[in-house]
């Protein structure tokens, strides 16, 4: 290319506009889809924590692992059933000189009448979603992963 045909691109402007329109377009549809990527997020851990909660207060009265799925399912939004894990109960006969944050910790629920010695329970729920936006997925991975760990005593 010459040099005067280098100027002459150089002093066209035409095209400009759109071009700043694309390229601005393009930032905006991001952040807005970030934005609501992170709303969905909070939405979800919001959703599963509550779940995880009547889910605790339900096995805490009723001692009963399938009543307190039901429970749990009930109480979260059928849009999150598909990122839903099975729910974990662990027991614990005696909370003295147990550390109860180690995951293998106390016993697993067994839905009989060993369970009527515990003393306290551990509900365990996990949350995993695919996130959906290209930004997101780079900055934090591919999967919003939330866990929420509810201890409830024992009720009669």
């Amino acid at each position: 290319m010459s040099r005067k045909t280098i100027r002459a691109l150089a002093r066209n402007t035409r095209g400009g506009v759109i071009l700043e329109f694309a390229l601005s377009t393009l930032l905006l549809l991001t952040v807005l889809l970030s934005t609501l990527e992170f709303g969905l997020e909070m939405f979800v851990r919001q959703s599963s924590e509550r779940a995880a909660s009547a889910a605790a207060m339900e096995y805490s009265t009723r001692r009963s692992v399938v009543e307190t799925e039901v429970a749990l399912k009930d109480s979260l939004p059928v849009m999150m059933y598909r990122c839903s894990e099975p729910l974990e109960v662990r027991l614990f006969d005696s909370i003295l000189g147990i550390e109860l944050a180690e995951e293998a910790a106390g016993r697993a629920a067994q839905d009989d009448a060993s369970d009527a010695s515990a003393v306290m329970a551990r509900v365990s729920y996990t949350c995993r979603w695919d996130r959906l936006t290209p930004v997101v997925r780079g900055l934090l991975g591919p999967v919003f992963e939330h866990e929420v760990v509810v201890y409830t005593r024992m009720r009669d």
